[in-house]
């Protein structure tokens, strides 16, 4: 099962394990969700300032992206890139209950 956990109030994001769903690189579940986490990634590294980005990890069956909460100026920007992903992946998973988890803090 795959283990998402997001915290929009303290930019944290983590993402780990396999869907379960089909063989490895035969997953739809676990490629959907891979490719949320690294348009997740991509985004806000490319806005937040390499400074504040605390912890970035892309590896086989786990995530994590962990930055610094941006100034007022990019924090609306990267909250709602954080929500629109959490929404993404909270689609999957009711769609696929017992391959992928959503734990989230939908803090402001």
């Amino acid at each position: 099962m795959i283990c998402v956990k997001m915290d929009t109030r303290c930019m944290y994001f983590e993402m780990e394990g396999h869907a379960g769903y089909a063989p490895v690189g035969q997953d739809i579940v676990c490629a959907a969700a891979s490719a949320l986490a690294c348009t997740l990634i991509a985004h806000i590294t490319a806005i937040v300032p390499t400074q504040d980005v605390l912890e970035c990890e892309r590896s086989i069956g786990k995530c994590v992206l962990h930055v610094y909460p941006p100034k007022r100026k990019l924090r609306h920007r990267c909250r709602i890139v954080y929500a629109a992903i959490r929404e993404g992946l909270e689609l999957l998973a009711a769609k696929y209950p017992e391959n992928i988890r959503i734990i989230c803090q939908r803090g402001g």
